[in-house]
């Protein structure tokens, strides 16, 4: 059996007959230490406590400090200065063309992304979970939040910037679809290089197939 905290909730993995079994139970002591003792029982009952599902919104003034802070040691560690205090985020986050989204789960701040919409391409500026918060799905629906927001605005292609060394969100974001373009050597503070990405989320148009009495050929819907 395995043991993992997920801020304020455990995570169980129980051996089963077929193989393994989640559980998720809020991490409070009383609870815990039942749990604990009839776990195996609860496993062969088949009984899953769900982690609380995470809430998006958008960002509110409100938000900036905490957003600011996630930045800072989520994005920014290790580099010298703050590029988003609170003052650039709230001000992103009145500024109409941009897009400041935040989630929660149980109430508390555990991810946000900040993105701003041009003509033809938007480019995402932030995005960041909660370590006790990340693999559990929240990084991919908050792209593909913005992702159709960005659809829905007109938008056909997302570009983005991280570092060069960051090869867990380097992985993330091709996963999503998103290819590298290019390297810029000294983005970040003039000491890191970051790695260009992007990805053009126009939906491929439907196709149909067209008869000319000699054969076929096909032509794009729309």
């Amino acid at each position: 059996m395995r043991r993992h905290f997920f801020g304020g909730w455990l995570l169980f993995v129980v051996p089963v007959e077929t193989g393994t079994q989640t559980i998720w139970i809020p991490a409070f002591a009383g609870m815990t230490v039942l749990v604990s003792r009839h776990l195996s029982r609860i496993a062969g009952l088949g009984i899953v406590v769900p982690m609380p599902g995470p809430k998006l919104r958008l960002a509110t003034p409100a938000d900036a400090y905490e957003i600011a802070v996630m930045s800072r040691y989520l994005i920014e560690v290790g580099l010298r200065g703050w590029t988003w205090p609170p003052e650039r985020v709230a001000k992103a986050i009145r500024a109409r063309e941009t897009n400041v989204l935040a989630v929660d789960v149980r109430q508390h701040l555990v991810g946000f992304a900040i993105m701003d919409f041009g003509d033809t391409a938007a480019h995402l500026s932030l995005l960041a979970v909660k370590p006790s918060h990340q693999r559990c799905g929240i990084g991919t629906q908050m792209t593909a939040w913005l992702e159709e927001a960005a659809l829905t605005a007109g938008i056909a292609t997302i570009n983005l910037e991280l570092r060069s060394n960051n090869f867990a969100a380097r992985t993330f974001y091709r996963m999503r679809g998103y290819k590298e373009t290019s390297y810029i050597p000294g983005y970040y503070r003039g000491v890191e290089t970051a790695v260009k990405m992007a990805r053009d989320i126009r939906r491929s148009q439907p196709r149909s197939v067209i008869s000319d009495g000699t054969g076929s050929r096909m032509k794009d819907e729309g």
